[in-house]
C-alpha cells in the first residue's frame, strides 16, 4: 500500500487485504468484537476500497487522523464489500477529483 521505494508488490499488497479482511470476519463473526474499530493508514483504506467499495473513498485519500465508519459485509461466496461510508469528526477527503455534487 506504500508507494516508491517502499511499495509492496500485487502479490503481497492482495494478501495483506485479504488478511485484514479475515481476521475482522473472524472478530466480528466468532470472536468477541461485534463491531470492531480499526486504525490504520489512509492509503490502507483507499486500496481497500479500490478493491471493495465504491465512490470518492476509492479515489481519495482521508484527512489525518480521520475518521470512516464503514459497514463491511461478509456473504457466502461473494467478496466481502465496503458499504455506507460515512466520514465522522470533521474527517474530510483530500485529493484526486471531488465526487459530483447534486444541482
Amino acid at each position: 500500500w506504500l508507494r516508491g521505494e517502499r511499495s509492496e508488490g500485487g502479490g503481497a499488497l492482495e494478501l495483506r487485504y485479504d488478511e485484514f479482511l479475515r481476521e475482522l470476519r473472524y472478530e466480528t463473526l466468532e470472536g468477541r468484537c461485534g463491531c470492531p474499530c480499526v486504525v490504520t493508514h489512509s492509503l490502507f483504506l483507499r486500496g481497500l476500497f479500490e478493491r471493495f467499495g465504491e465512490g470518492p473513498l476509492a479515489a481519495r485519500k482521508v484527512s489525518n487522523c480521520g475518521v470512516v465508519c464503514v459497514d463491511v459485509v461478509f456473504a457466502d461466496g461473494m467478496a466481502p464489500r465496503l458499504e455506507r461510508p460515512r466520514l465522522l469528526f470533521a474527517t474530510t477527503l483530500q485529493g484526486g477529483d471531488p465526487p459530483d455534487s447534486p444541482d
